[in-house]
């Protein structure tokens, strides 16, 4: 029997102690001198290969640093600290199976061994597996609830796994047990950026007064700076963080920066043509992206606000990404062959981030919800969203399909949807949220469309149909669109009356301006377009007892100021103290009661009504409208041809002002238009014929 390699061959006595004490005081090389000794005493002590490991891993040799911790757990097999040790080394390394079991064998050993879950955790997250990497994490917090760095952890796995309100809590908790906690403070920016921009910037900031060159801190300071306005302000978070680490995504994501509230017409202009240059420089340049999303690439969502054609520069925008990235246009391996199904049936899915508590939702539920009872569909809806959420259930009670959630990782999620083997894919939004959009550069189904949930063209390859309203679109609507143009006659969406309140509140409850007529342009300002400014001006000058009225955001309120700024510029003195600013209106009931009170809703060029026509048309509070040149701009006038008050409909400027001043000044004309609204307005609620148009287009495309 092998005798121990201590006693075989002693230490001289202290030699190891000695050593540890200069590790644990940083003093690397002379540790390392120290336990190199004991070795040459002692070759088979285990402790010592395993802290000289160690600090050969900190020098960089981790080839040399494997060798020696797997030797001390040869020797010492049952010692949990140098299966995890050897663990944190493998994972290091890229190996992350081999790390998974050297973590689980330190746990076996040591149960309530709480880094060890943690790391463990690490190692899941690192191969995707982000509930296993959830259930390491609370198993380490529930051991030790003062580990703070578990806590974090904790929350990475949830903000990947979509739950960014939980993630936050975890961040927040972390914080709590170490309040300069750089890393989870920018991590809580993050998971906060989307719903609370401004506390999000304050975390951030505090994450870079602690570590001015931390990278991740400043790309987040950059990606939240960017939608509150603060375009060169962004750029300058942005040139920081390449000083500090190259990265082709964040060159792309600076050079396409747009400002999110337009200033006036010739800065509209100016910031378009230094977008397309930049675009065409970055063409030219051949950047190489992997992965654009995980990169921070976006959609360009503020060209479609710019009034002009979009088609080109859409095209050109995909042609930079599929050249930087062919792995985008992935094609599923069914979509290669025919499709073999059994007759009368074809297999859709429905894909969006939206699919609850959106414009988007309450458009297309409908539709897709009565196609999936229909025995000729079989229907998956498709989204990163849980489909166990509460909204989306209260979205689709009587659905009868299946549910996909797929994760926010554009292989994985292409491969999931691949497998359902679509022969229809149906996009009800691109260009707001960037995981779909660059996920509609694959080809996933045999036929893949768009709805106008984003009513611009995708200028997308691999799109083949937008499928918009014809009573809405121009005669040339083609030349607006890169994929081909299905015009239905009734519109490819779905609306339900809303419910009003028991009694509509006054204005005085609802902080709206008394004693004067109010244009109320409920619409997020950046919607508001410098053409727009010339017919405020001429409806407060025809009407002196007049007030525009506009919502302030609920998120940003930069936006507000930058509107102001600009009105600065484009509206005289004498006429803009009379336009006016409420807060956002977040209760539906209120809202109502918002557009009940008000003297006439103005549509606004170039990109208008919406879903906001649901309220609108509910309690037929008049509205003027003035038709764009791309549907964008044209949906209040299709909602006047079904409802047939064609006089709300001006031709210009001059026109819509007069109109607008006449609706609201002349009670026999509001109360006129108001009737006659609540009388045709079953024509846009509760009309299952667009949903008809859209089965019967699926059927036989």
């Amino acid at each position: 029997m092998q005798r121990s390699a201590r006693s075989s061959n002693p230490v001289a006595p202290g030699l190891f102690q000695l050593a540890m004490q200069n590790l644990q005081s940083g003093r690397a090389q002379q540790a390392k001198l120290l336990f190199e000794q004991v070795l040459q005493a002692n070759p088979l002590h285990p402790e010592a290969k395993l802290w000289l490991g160690v600090l050969y891993f900190q020098l960089g040799n981790a080839s040399r640093a494997l060798a020696l911790i797997t030797e001390a757990v040869t020797l010492g097999p049952n010692n949990p600290i140098a299966h995890a040790t050897r663990a944190n080394v493998l994972q290091a390394v890229g190996q992350g199976d081999a790390a998974i079991a050297s973590y689980q064998q330190a746990i076996a050993l040591k149960p309530d061994f709480a880094e060890a879950h943690n790391n463990l955790g690490n190692a899941y997250a690192a191969r995707g597996r982000l509930s296993d990497a959830l259930t390491a994490y609370m198993t380490a917090v529930s051991l030790q609830p003062g580990y703070a760095e578990a806590h974090n952890n904790r929350g990475t796995a949830l903000q990947a796994m979509g739950q960014t309100e939980e993630a936050a809590q975890a961040y927040k908790r972390a914080i709590e047990l170490r309040p300069n906690y750089a890393q989870a403070l920018c991590n809580l920016a993050a998971a906060l950026q989307e719903r609370a921009p401004e506390e999000a910037e304050k975390h951030v900031r505090q994450a870079l007064a602690l570590l001015p060159n931390y990278y991740e801190a400043w790309v987040t300071l950059g990606k939240i700076l960017l939608p509150q306005g603060h375009v060169e302000q962004a750029r300058g978070a942005i040139a920081r963080a390449l000083t500090l680490q190259a990265s082709n995504g964040l060159i792309v994501f600076s050079a396409l920066m747009l400002p999110t509230i337009m200033g006036t017409q010739e800065e509209v202009q100016a910031s378009r043509k230094a977008f397309e240059g930049n675009l065409e420089e970055l063409i030219a340049r051949k950047v190489s992206l992997v992965d654009p999303v995980r990169e921070l690439c976006g959609t360009n969502f503020q060209l479609a606000y710019h009034a002009l054609n979009d088609r080109n520069i859409q095209r050109r925008i995909a042609y930079l990404y599929t050249q930087a990235c062919p792995q985008l246009e992935y094609e599923a391996p069914h979509c290669a062959t025919a499709r073999l199904r059994k007759s009368g049936t074809k297999r859709i899915g429905f894909i969006s981030k939206f699919i609850a508590r959106h414009s988007v939702a309450l458009s297309y539920s409908r539709i897709i919800e009565k196609l999936s009872n229909d025995p000729g569909c079989e229907v998956v809806l498709i989204s990163s969203h849980d489909p166990r959420k509460t909204s989306v259930q209260k979205e689709y009670p009587n659905f009868a399909g299946t549910y996909l959630r797929i994760p926010l990782d554009l292989a994985k999620a292409r491969q999931q949807i691949a497998a359902l083997e679509l022969d229809i894919l149906v996009y009800l939004d691109i260009g707001m949220d960037p995981f779909t959009y660059f996920l509609a550069y694959s080809r996933l189904a045999h036929t893949q469309c768009v709805f106008d949930g984003h009513p611009v063209t995708t200028g997308i390859p691999a799109m083949d149909y937008f499928l918009s309203v014809d009573l809405a679109e121009p005669e040339c609507g083609q030349e607006h669109y890169s994929e081909t143009l299905q015009r239905f006659p009734f519109g490819a969406f779905y609306f339900e009356r809303s419910p009003i309140p028991d009694r509509f509140k006054t204005r005085q409850e609802l902080g709206m301006p008394e004693g004067s007529n109010t244009y109320v342009c409920p619409m997020v300002l950046f919607k508001i377009h410098p053409d727009f400014d010339a017919a405020i001006c001429r409806i407060l000058e025809l009407d002196p007892n007049g007030q525009v009225v506009f919502f302030e955001d609920k998120k940003y309120s930069n936006w507000r100021k930058q509107l102001e700024c600009r009105f600065y510029k484009t509206l005289p003195s004498s006429v803009r103290d009379r336009v006016v600013f409420m807060p956002w209106i977040s209760d539906p009931m209120d809202f109502m009661s918002a557009i009940e009170q008000s003297s006439v809703i103005l549509d606004p060029y170039h990109f208008g009504l919406g879903t906001t026509a649901i309220a609108t048309c509910t309690v037929g509070t008049p509205f003027v409208t003035r038709p764009g040149e791309f549907v964008r701009g044209r949906y209040g006038y299709y909602y006047c041809k079904l409802m047939d008050v064609m006089e709300c409909v001006a031709s210009n400027t001059e026109d819509y002002a007069r109109t607008a001043v006449q609706i609201a000044t002349d009670s026999d004309t509001r109360s006129q238009i108001k009737a006659k609204i609540l009388a045709n307005n079953k024509a846009i609620f509760g009309n299952y014929q667009g949903i008809d148009e859209v089965k019967d287009f699926f059927v036989n495309v």
